[in-house]
């Protein structure tokens, strides 16, 4: 029975530790302080700017860089309540060279050499004219480092890391897993998200009325374990936040009518809806019904933000119009 018992525990022990997440905090929800301005990523515990300025949003921070919306888009965590950003590449026509945003961190122990390991985070892409960012790019990856980075010493452009995706994300509604795995060829100590190839190996895609290209992501729900169902399904535990709407908003997705019914109205609202480049295409205030029908048959298809202002407080909903 003894022996039983030992042979379970050692089986038990190797699945532990087999599907142990080796990044620190992999969906970024501990923090030192909230976020409250560009480039703040090294409030995130465990995370720091391995290139540049790339950012830190969460549902504590101040205005512009919360969650879900922020200066940089509208997205709900991929799980929790917060997650990075970067700028993945960018030709901005004025400024040359390879513009990138790493993030890094520790691991909480050493890869083993000779040793395979499975790596997977969650991408989607922001569509803002302010940034701007208007369209995806390809080559999004992971690489790792014996040493650590920073804005004044980044890591480098090598066009070979182990993990990257070779097809553009343009998924802005929803999150979008990159998974993949290699075999470690040193006791690697960080891992680091970005682009790793020059712009000469860098497809894009662009998303709007514009001539050049410039792509920004959020990140989350990041893992590299031993076991590869673990990484490929990693989420963490931490459960959303949800907002809570007084308004119910149909269909989605939506072809031609918008429909949104308020069940105990008790004062006037404003609506405006935006398109996926953040210009405006309607606006009404004063809106005492319980029930409004919005036609956007002549809309054209893709990503809508509803913004709904009801007792002084802003309620934003995204929307595929298709």
């Amino acid at each position: 029975m003894k022996e039983l018992t030992c042979i379970f525990f050692f089986c038990f022990s190797f699945w532990v530790c087999n599907a142990q997440n080796l990044v620190v905090n992999p969906s970024f929800e501990e923090y030192t302080e909230c976020p409250s301005n560009i480039g703040d990523i090294n409030k995130a515990t465990g995370w720091d700017s391995y290139a540049n300025s790339p950012d830190y949003l969460n549902s504590c921070g101040t205005s512009g860089f919360s969650t879900p919306s922020n200066i940089f888009g509208y997205q709900n965590a991929s799980s929790g309540n917060a997650y990075a950003g970067f700028v993945n590449y960018m030709s901005n026509g004025i400024i040359s060279g390879n513009i990138r945003e790493y993030i890094g961190g520790g691991l909480s122990s050493p890869l083993t050499v000779n040793t395979k390991y499975y790596v997977s985070f969650k991408v989607s892409l922001s569509i803002n004219s302010l940034l701007p960012s208007n369209g995806g790019s390809s080559k999004i990856g992971a690489m790792f480092s014996t040493m650590p980075y920073s804005s004044g010493n980044p890591a480098p452009i090598t066009n070979n890391p182990p993990i990257y995706s070779n097809h553009i994300i343009s998924d802005s509604l929803s999150w979008s897993r990159i998974f993949d795995s290699f075999i470690s060829d040193s006791a690697y100590q960080y891992i680091i998200l970005g682009n790793f190839f020059d712009n000469n190996n860098t497809d894009t895609l662009i998303l709007t009325n514009d001539t050049i290209c410039s792509s920004y992501y959020f990140v989350d729900d990041v893992c590299v374990s031993l076991d590869s169902a673990y990484c490929a399904n990693y989420t963490t535990s931490i459960p959303e936040l949800q907002s809570k709407y007084p308004f119910v908003l149909y269909p989605n997705p939506v072809t031609n009518w918008i429909n949104i019914d308020f069940p105990l109205l008790n004062v006037s609202y404003r609506i405006e809806i935006y398109d996926v480049i953040g210009k405006r295409i309607f606006f009404q205030q004063n809106i005492n019904s319980n029930h409004l029908s919005i036609d956007i048959s002549e809309i054209s298809n893709g990503l809508l933000i509803i913004k709904l202002l009801y007792y002084n407080q802003f309620y934003y909903y995204k929307l595929l119009k298709q």
